[in-house]
């Protein structure tokens, strides 16, 4: 069974280069690994596309809209959901990378990573016992 290597990356992380580095020393220490990810437009597929420059296959796992968000009810933990099904699956490794919180109403915006990414990879190694590794910052502990 091919290994499974869990990816997280905040929207406002942006290194590139750390990135691409990263995943080719991840590649290399398991090629042929599928890349779990959550799908967001930027971020994550930024990291897809590198996989697939090395030959190598992902899992999407996109937030699923559902009916009741039509009510009015917009559910805003939905990543953080779909972050823990994509951990509880299991995976090899974890990959997260991290950029600054943006978001308009945290009162520490700009002091610590960003909430998504730093949820992910918490709950990957704290709750799911996934070996993690961080890169990016500010890099929250685990």
């Amino acid at each position: 069974m091919a290994k499974r290597i869990l990816v997280t990356v905040s929207r406002t992380y942006d290194n590139p280069a750390e990135m691409e580095r990263v995943l080719r020393a991840a590649w290399t220490w398991a090629p042929g690994a599928v890349l779990v990810h959550g799908a967001q437009k930027d971020s994550d597929l930024r990291a897809v596309r590198i996989w697939a420059s090395l030959g190598g296959q992902d899992e999407p796992h996109p937030v699923r809209w559902r009916p009741e968000w039509n009510e009015g009810k917009v559910w805003k933990f939905a990543g953080f959901d779909r972050s823990e099904k994509m951990a509880k699956l299991g995976a090899d490794l974890c990959l997260a990378f991290f950029g600054p919180c943006d978001r308009e109403d945290c009162s520490l915006r700009g002091k610590h990573a960003s909430h998504g990414a730093s949820h992910c990879s918490g709950y990957a190694d704290r709750v799911c016992g996934i070996m993690t590794r961080r890169f990016g910052s500010p890099i929250p502990r685990a």
